[in-house]
């Protein structure tokens, strides 16, 4: 695998695949673990392609990966470092100032207090974050048809992944919305063999305002995120996976804590519940997601910008995204 030793970069959130599995009926739906409910558009009975809304739904339950590889089968494939410049704006406090006026009337003087608000401007923090190289651990000569098209989605939004091979292995932005740092790692043990299921765990590192920037190891949030194709092929699906209990896991190394989920409450498939599901299609520039929110080319080289279904949107900056193989 060749990728660039550094990136710089500012950063912004989103990983995307799908994938969609029939159920044999209410009793294995009842047993199923992922329950995706999303629009197939593309599908000859749906309506077009450029509606993500409408009467005709459908439900996908989709199972956890159970044939998985052994951590013996997997070789370890190297997560270059980073340099990342992340900003924060800061809103400007407001200052009140209080302007006597003399007025004169005939035959008397009024003197009338009048208070004005002044908005100031708000301070930009500029912070330098410095990522150690990390390993991901994947199966030689493993093959999906996952990561085409993530591809697609990526070119869609103007994102230049770095390095070579079949996989995403890593993926870093900041949500400057949300003011984190978030990582995410494909995590080759729990994802599927026949690789229609991709699991990622994702890290996500909240700015700090006592040290005026982002500390890794520290205020960190968990995820895992299913990633796996429609029935039909033509949208990505992810699906959220959250924690069951609350996990607070701190260090002073300045490096992110991934071992939560390879040891301790993390570990296990019985530690995550469901969340979010959604499909995403990608109309050339511009990608559509069926929880109503929008994705297309941000401002910036390597960022995104976000459209939430009341039109507010925000920026996700300096993506780096990294390919890979096993060495």
């Amino acid at each position: 695998m060749q990728v660039n030793s550094i990136n710089a970069y500012r950063t912004t959130p989103l990983h995307f695949q799908g994938k969609d599995n029939k159920s044999n009926g209410l009793k294995n739906a009842a047993k199923a673990t992922i329950l995706a409910t999303a629009l197939t558009a593309a599908a000859p009975m749906y309506q077009s392609c450029d509606k993500l809304t409408g009467d005709f739904v459908h439900n996908h339950y989709l199972k956890l990966p159970t044939d998985t590889f052994t951590k013996e089968e997997l070789v370890p494939t190297p997560v270059p470092p980073q340099i990342i410049f992340i900003e924060k704006e800061v809103p400007g406090k407001t200052d009140t100032v209080i302007k006597r006026d003399t007025t004169y009337l005939p035959g008397d003087t009024i003197y009338k207090n009048d208070t004005t608000i002044i908005e100031k401007p708000p301070v930009i923090i500029h912070d330098t974050l410095r990522i150690p190289g990390d390993t991901v651990f994947i199966k030689d000569e493993w093959d999906s048809d996952v990561p085409p098209k993530q591809e697609e989605i990526y070119e869609d939004l103007g994102i230049i992944p770095n390095g070579d091979g079949k996989f995403f292995i890593s993926e870093s932005y900041y949500d400057e919305k949300n003011n984190q740092f978030v990582q995410r790692h494909l995590h080759g043990q729990g994802s599927s063999r026949d690789g229609k299921i991709l699991v990622y765990n994702i890290i996500k590192t909240t700015w700090d305002d006592e040290a005026e920037g982002v500390v890794l190891g520290k205020n960190e949030e968990f995820e895992k995120q299913l990633v796996y194709l429609s029935e039909d092929g033509n949208d990505l699906g992810i699906k959220i996976m959250k924690p069951k209990v609350d996990i607070g896991v701190s260090n002073n190394n300045q490096q992110s804590n991934w071992q939560v989920f390879e040891t301790g409450t993390l570990s296990t498939p019985d530690a995550w519940q469901d969340g979010e599901s959604f499909f995403m299609q990608n109309h050339g520039g511009v990608v559509d997601m069926t929880n109503g929110f929008k994705l297309q080319q941000g401002k910036t080289d390597q960022s995104v910008t976000t459209i939430n279904p009341y039109d507010s949107e925000w920026e996700l900056t300096d993506w780096n995204v990294i390919k890979g193989d096993p060495d």
